[in-house]
């Protein structure tokens, strides 16, 4: 992790964190500093994913069972659940769930690294070792022979390895690419469900700040309505809490496109146009108090 997020966490002397700082890990894995130097930052993040979970094995070989998750989820149940589905598995991967026309989007993988568990046992770190290589290999956010990023070699796993299980519970890893297809509600207790079934962890993909006190959640991309239950229980919650621990670091709001060092201006002023015109059919930028 960054070193502000290494010192602020640091600080909270959480019993249950263990913190592993970005040069602990390039000493570790020196091949992560040789990425380093010819990746983006993005790139260089996507790498960094299974060597993280490679040096966690490695300095805790007693851990039974280790599980990634991206940092832009957030649980709204226990996910116990989902590790009663896994019990008998060594590999577990989660996918996108895309419908309809953004089934166009699984060209970039079917299964989303935002939640990956490993058994500490042969298939599972044989699986990751693998994994860790090639993306150490090859990790980049471009579409070539078959891969990207770190997510598309997830494709293979189910074949390629013993134990793999497609996690299948509809409120884990509801997301901008498949909340459309689902119907929130909050139950008696005031709780979200997802189908009738409770939501374990939203991903907040593509949730960008562009303003001190102003959102972009994405969900247009998918004509998904900001409205309900996905506004004033998921969104604007979470909104708020990034705006206060914003105010608590220090924060000061940078907003880039992540394509742009591979996109022409041509293709980002039509990538714009459609951005706005989804927007006017489907509102989905948020104001919050400051």
């Amino acid at each position: 992790m960054d070193n502000e997020s290494f010192l602020y966490l640091k600080g909270l002397n959480h019993p249950n964190l263990i913190l592993v700082s970005h040069t602990s890990l390039e000493s570790h894995i020196p091949e992560l500093i040789t990425a380093k130097s010819n990746r983006s930052k993005v790139e260089y993040y996507f790498t960094c994913t299974a060597s993280t979970c490679s040096y966690v094995f490695e300095h805790n070989p007693t851990i039974d069972l280790l599980t990634y998750l991206d940092a832009d989820l957030c649980f709204y149940s226990s996910p116990e659940i989902i590790y009663h589905e896994l019990e008998n598995y060594s590999i577990g991967i989660i996918a996108h769930k895309f419908y309809g026309l953004w089934r166009y989007y699984a060209k970039y993988g079917k299964f989303n690294v935002g939640w990956v568990s490993f058994k500490n046992d042969e298939n599972g770190r044989k699986c990751l070792n693998d994994w860790k290589y090639d993306c150490l290999e090859w990790c980049y956010d471009r579409l070539e022979n078959g891969k990207y990023a770190d997510q598309k070699y997830l494709d293979a796993w189910p074949k390629k390895y013993h134990g793999v299980y497609e996690i299948k519970h509809p409120g884990a890893n509801l997301a901008p690419w498949n909340v459309g297809q689902y119907q929130l509600a909050l139950n008696a207790e005031d709780k979200i469900e997802v189908n009738n079934y409770p939501l374990i962890f939203y991903h907040f993909a593509n949730f960008k700040q562009v303003a001190p006190t102003q959102y972009y959640t994405s969900v247009s991309k998918y004509l998904v309505k900001l409205s309900g239950v996905l506004l004033h229980e998921i969104y604007l919650p979470y909104a708020y809490k990034l705006n206060h621990y914003n105010k608590k670091l220090g924060y000061k709001y940078l907003h880039k496109e992540r394509n742009e060092i591979y996109t022409s201006n041509i293709s980002l002023a039509i990538k714009q146009l459609s951005r706005n015109i989804r927007q006017i059919l489907c509102k989905d930028n948020l104001s919050i108090s400051s």
